[in-house]
């Protein structure tokens, strides 16, 4: 099985493209895994990508699970934020 790890900024559309571009290759996805931070803009673009994942992919492929994995930070703008 093959497991997605998305990065996601303010715009969940980078993040869901992934995931029918790998079934289009020919993977088979069981799992996308969402790296957030706590930045205000990135939660709304988590909810929205969680409810375009229920509606419009799960409905395709049932078994796949999606689950967000919050970084304590603000956000990532230097090259230090990557190491903490």
């Amino acid at each position: 099985m093959v497991k997605l790890v998305a990065t996601l900024g303010t715009s969940p559309w980078r993040a869901i493209e992934s995931f029918p571009y790998l079934v289009r290759k020919g993977e088979n996805v069981d799992e996308v895994r969402v790296v957030t931070t706590s930045n205000a803009e990135a939660k709304k673009a988590w909810k929205m990508l969680r409810l375009m994942f229920v509606c419009c992919i799960q409905d395709k492929f049932p078994k796949v699970e999606i689950s967000e994995h919050p970084l304590d930070i603000e956000d990532i703008y230097t090259e230090d934020d990557l190491r903490s």
